[in-house]
């Protein structure tokens, strides 16, 4: 009659790992998402924590903790979409093209994904820059200012998942 639940144990374990090994591709996935735009990056380590947590019963992952882990995965996915812009203001651009910028994020994702969430804005800021009555050599510098932008909210992305993942990694310790 023992081994029924040595069989029951061994399941138990098993699961156990199964949620650890997916919880670990979820987050190393969503790590690589957060420079990737084709990835939701921080979506994913948010999928994994609560993987993790549902199958804890919420033991070492609490329902706070998964608040707080979503709280920074919102504003890791305001990054995508306002990073641009503050680039394109901090090197000159105007309202239009500030404009120009969160427009070209955002139809720009639409359209083309990665591609387009890295192109559009910069298309858009240089395009109603120009519309704007800027000369074309003020435009291209508020594009630079664009692409900047996008580069830091991607390392400012990336820090919010290496934090999200080591909250996660000290409830669970």
């Amino acid at each position: 009659m023992e081994l029924p639940t040595v069989e029951i144990a061994r399941r138990g374990n098993m699961l156990q790992v199964i949620v650890i090994i997916v919880t670990a591709i979820l987050f190393i996935v969503g790590l690589v998402g957060t420079f990737l735009p084709i990835l939701p990056g921080t979506p994913l380590i948010l999928i994994g924590a609560l993987i993790y947590a549902y199958f804890s019963k919420f033991k070492d992952v609490t329902p706070t903790t998964l608040i707080i882990l979503a709280i920074l995965m919102g504003i890791a996915l305001a990054t995508d979409y306002v990073s641009s812009t503050i680039g394109a203001k901090k090197m000159g651009a105007g309202k239009w093209g500030m404009i120009g910028a969160l427009l070209g994020a955002i139809i720009g994702f639409i359209v083309a994904n990665l591609a387009g969430l890295i192109i559009g804005p910069i298309i858009g800021v240089i395009t109603l820059e120009l519309i704007g009555g800027k000369r074309v050599k003020e435009a291209l510098r508020s594009g630079m200012g664009t692409l900047l932008g996008f580069v830091g909210g991607t390392i400012f992305k990336i820090l919010i998942a290496i934090v999200m993942i080591g909250i996660f990694l000290i409830k669970v310790w």
